[in-house]
């Protein structure tokens, strides 16, 4: 106590100056904090303007394999008609080779919906997997 009382003149500015000091800090680590989540929460909102684009990209492929499961129904359809009215193995070639071309056009489409519904593996280690 002797110390305040013999040089307040030395004492009271060392302890505004340290006050002014953990005051300016804490602003400067808020700030920073600050700056830190409005950078995950920009990544995160890219993260989902991405995966909202698969989703629109992979709805567009439901539908064209939707399309393409049609006409290869169509085209079963017709085969089978043809060989129940035994009908020339010309005719039944062309059908049958349209309706193998309309199963693997589906089978294309349903693939790339797979792929771009497919949650993309970066490298590292798995969270809480342990080691």
């Amino acid at each position: 106590m002797w110390l305040v009382a013999s040089a307040p003149h030395i004492v009271i500015p060392l302890i505004v100056l340290v006050g002014l000091i953990v005051w300016w800090s804490r602003g400067y680590l808020e700030k920073a904090k600050h700056n830190g989540l409005t950078a995950t929460i920009q990544g995160r909102e890219a993260q989902i303007t991405v995966l909202e684009e698969r989703l629109r990209l992979a709805q567009d492929q439901v539908t064209i394999t939707g399309n393409r499961l049609e006409v290869a129904q169509v085209e079963a359809a017709t085969l089978r008609s043809q060989i129940g009215a035994r009908s020339d193995l010309v005719g039944l070639l062309a059908t049958s080779s349209s309706a193998v071309n309309a199963i693997i056009q589906s089978s294309t489409s349903n693939t790339a919906i797979t792929e771009i519904l497919a949650i993309p593996h970066h490298g590292g280690s798995r969270r809480g997997g342990g080691s």
